[in-house]
Order: structure tokens, then sequence, then C-alpha cells
């Protein structure tokens, strides 16, 4: 899929403009935004006992249905589609757009399937009726429910520096690479570069802390697998 989003032919400025063109790229990085915010909800919030990142089978006693999950069943997938799109959206050309949609879908549809499967099993009536009050994906803004457990930056730092700094990254490198294509000279944004700069260090410093100090040690280890 990033092939497609960093093929270099095609790029231009919209309406011939840079300035417009940066309008257009401010509004893919707000998306982004968007992404990641709902996905640190969701992260910040999450009780213990809910199911985390299980690499060999679902685990979960308990049934989170209040935060991010009040809205959407599955919030942080649609926190990656979210992200997912603003890169996406960097080719200007909805055909990429709209396969590489198609193959997002490909890969998350059968993992909600499978987690659905267990959740009804684990769950039954419980989850059932959760099911019937919220989405499977878009969300609703007016279901909100405040969440049952107080926030933890310590999680969110801990989890999500990762995507974060790839996700600056991805920007960084596509704004490159769509100037170089337009213009034929290697031109580096002040604002994507200091963005990238603080990326980086943030992201080292965070990754230092998590593997070397208990500063960033969370209240559920088990979210941390």
């Amino acid at each position: 899929m990033v092939p497609m989003v960093l093929e270099r032919n095609h790029f231009h400025y919209l309406r011939g403009s840079h300035d417009v063109d940066l309008i257009f790229e401010t509004a893919c990085f707000l998306l982004a935004v968007v992404g990641l915010s709902l996905r640190a909800l969701t992260v910040g919030f999450v009780p213990t006992g809910t199911s985390g990142r299980n690499t060999k089978s679902q685990k979960a006693s308990v049934l989170n249905t209040t935060g991010t999950y009040s809205l959407t069943r599955n919030p942080l997938y649609l926190g990656n589609y979210c992200v997912f799109l603003a890169i996406t959206l960097l080719s200007q050309r909805w055909e990429i757009v709209l396969i590489n949609t198609l193959v997002f879908a490909a890969i998350y549809v059968p993992i909600i399937m499978a987690e659905e499967h267990f959740l009804r099993e684990k769950f039954a009536q419980e989850y059932q009726q959760y099911v019937q009050g919220v989405p499977c994906f878009l969300p609703k803004i007016w279901l909100w429910q405040k969440p049952d457990c107080p926030w933890s930056w310590r999680m969110v730092l801990r989890r999500e520096h990762d995507t974060v700094f790839s996700v600056v990254l991805a920007f960084f490198l596509i704004e490159i690479i769509h100037d170089h294509s337009v213009s034929g000279r290697w031109e580096f944004d002040p604002v994507w570069v200091a963005a990238a700069g603080v990326g980086a260090v943030s992201w080292l410093i965070l990754k230092i802390l998590k593997r070397h100090t208990n500063i960033l040690q969370t209240r559920s280890p088990a979210m941390d697998a």
C-alpha cells in the first residue's frame, strides 16, 4: 500500500498553488490527529481486564462499554483508519484511496469478526445488548458515556509513542517526495523538519524511559504485552 502513496509521477500542487496544497496537507494531518486522539482516548481509559494486544488468543474478563467504546465497538480500528486515510489522501488520487480502503477492510473485517465471536461467547446476553445499542464502526457521538476508570497518561505514552512518531515520519517523507516531484529540487519545509525532529527526540526519550525505567509503568501490565 505504501508504494501507492509514494508514487511520484502524479504529484502536483492542488490548483497549481503551493499554499492551497499546504492547506490540503494540513487538513490531512488534522484527520490523522483525530485518529491518534481517538486511539489515545481509548488506550488512556482502558480498564484492567479488557482485551489487549493478544497475539495468541483473545483474553478479556471485563466488557468495556464506556468511553470511546460507548460510541463505537471498534474505536482503535476507527482511529487506525483515520490515520491510514489521512496518509493515503496525500496520494491525491481517489483510486488509490479506494483500493487502500478495500485492503484495510480486507485486513480488519476478519479481525473484528473473530473478536466479536469471542465476546459473544464470553459475555453472551450482555454483549448482545451492547451490540444492539452501539454501532460496529462509524461512531454515534450522542451515545457517549463517561469512562469507568481514571485517565492514565503513562498508558498512552507507553503504548502510543511508536504510532505517533510513525505518522509524523510518514508525513515528513511524503512531503519531501511530493515537493521534489513537483519542483525537481529537494526542499525541506521548516515546519515538517521541526515536527520530525521533535517527534524523533520525543520517541527516543520515551523508548529509553520504557525500557530502562519504571516511569511509564502502567496499572495494567497485561496491556503492554
